[in-house]
Protein backbone atom coordinates (compact mmCIF):
# COMPACT_ATOMS: atom_id res chain seq x y z
CA UNK A 1 0.00 0.00 0.00
CA UNK A 2 2.95 2.50 0.70
CA UNK A 3 5.89 2.44 -1.25
CA UNK A 4 8.13 3.74 2.03
CA UNK A 5 7.62 4.12 5.75
CA UNK A 6 7.93 7.89 5.04
CA UNK A 7 4.60 8.36 3.26
CA UNK A 8 2.96 6.44 6.40
CA UNK A 9 4.78 9.09 8.59
CA UNK A 10 3.40 11.91 6.09
CA UNK A 11 -0.55 10.60 6.66
CA UNK A 12 0.01 10.02 10.30
CA UNK A 13 1.43 13.49 10.88
CA UNK A 14 -1.18 15.04 8.64
CA UNK A 15 -3.75 13.10 10.24
CA UNK A 16 -2.80 13.70 13.54
CA UNK A 17 -2.05 17.66 13.10
CA UNK A 18 -5.57 18.09 11.06
CA UNK A 19 -7.89 16.14 14.03
CA UNK A 20 -5.86 18.10 16.87
CA UNK A 21 -6.58 21.24 15.24
CA UNK A 22 -9.96 20.78 14.45
CA UNK A 23 -10.51 19.10 18.12
CA UNK A 24 -8.85 22.63 19.57
CA UNK A 25 -10.70 25.23 18.26
CA UNK A 26 -14.10 23.39 18.61
CA UNK A 27 -13.86 21.14 22.34
CA UNK A 28 -16.40 18.17 22.66
CA UNK A 29 -17.99 18.17 25.72
CA UNK A 30 -17.23 14.43 26.54
CA UNK A 31 -13.93 12.68 26.51
CA UNK A 32 -15.45 9.86 24.36
CA UNK A 33 -16.81 11.61 21.73
CA UNK A 34 -13.13 13.77 21.36
CA UNK A 35 -11.44 10.32 21.38
CA UNK A 36 -13.50 8.93 19.47
CA UNK A 37 -13.67 12.34 16.61
CA UNK A 38 -9.94 12.10 16.99
CA UNK A 39 -9.43 8.44 15.86
CA UNK A 40 -11.48 8.64 13.10
CA UNK A 41 -10.05 11.68 11.97
CA UNK A 42 -6.23 10.56 11.76
CA UNK A 43 -7.87 6.76 10.71
CA UNK A 44 -9.91 8.25 7.55
CA UNK A 45 -6.55 10.54 6.60
CA UNK A 46 -4.56 7.75 6.40
CA UNK A 47 -6.19 5.54 4.48
CA UNK A 48 -8.30 8.23 2.28
CA UNK A 49 -5.96 10.74 2.34
CA UNK A 50 -3.06 8.06 0.91
CA UNK A 51 -5.48 7.40 -1.91
CA UNK A 52 -5.85 10.99 -2.46
CA UNK A 53 -2.77 11.34 -2.33
CA UNK A 54 -1.40 8.80 -4.68
CA UNK A 55 -3.97 10.17 -7.21
CA UNK A 56 -2.74 13.14 -7.65
CA UNK A 57 0.62 12.40 -7.64
CA UNK A 58 2.09 14.25 -4.75
CA UNK A 59 5.20 14.32 -3.60
CA UNK A 60 5.24 14.48 0.49
CA UNK A 61 4.13 17.90 1.08
CA UNK A 62 0.60 16.59 -1.15
CA UNK A 63 0.03 13.51 1.25
CA UNK A 64 0.22 15.15 4.26
CA UNK A 65 -2.31 18.00 3.09
CA UNK A 66 -4.28 15.47 1.30
CA UNK A 67 -4.80 13.62 5.10
CA UNK A 68 -5.17 17.02 6.96
CA UNK A 69 -8.22 17.95 4.99
CA UNK A 70 -9.54 14.72 5.28
CA UNK A 71 -8.74 14.35 8.79
CA UNK A 72 -11.19 16.97 9.72
CA UNK A 73 -13.41 16.42 7.24
CA UNK A 74 -13.87 12.62 8.62
CA UNK A 75 -14.15 14.45 12.08
CA UNK A 76 -17.08 17.04 11.36
CA UNK A 77 -18.87 14.57 9.70
CA UNK A 78 -18.93 11.63 12.83
CA UNK A 79 -19.67 14.71 14.86
CA UNK A 80 -22.71 15.72 12.69
CA UNK A 81 -23.91 11.76 12.97
CA UNK A 82 -23.16 11.69 16.76
CA UNK A 83 -25.54 14.92 16.79
CA UNK A 84 -28.20 13.07 14.95
CA UNK A 85 -28.23 10.19 17.23
CA UNK A 86 -28.13 12.01 20.32
CA UNK A 87 -31.67 13.01 21.88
Amino acid sequence: MFENSSELKELLAGGFFGSLTRLLLKPENGWKQWLSQFVVGISAAVFLGGMVGHWIGAGPAGYASAAYVIGTAAEKTLELFQKKLSP
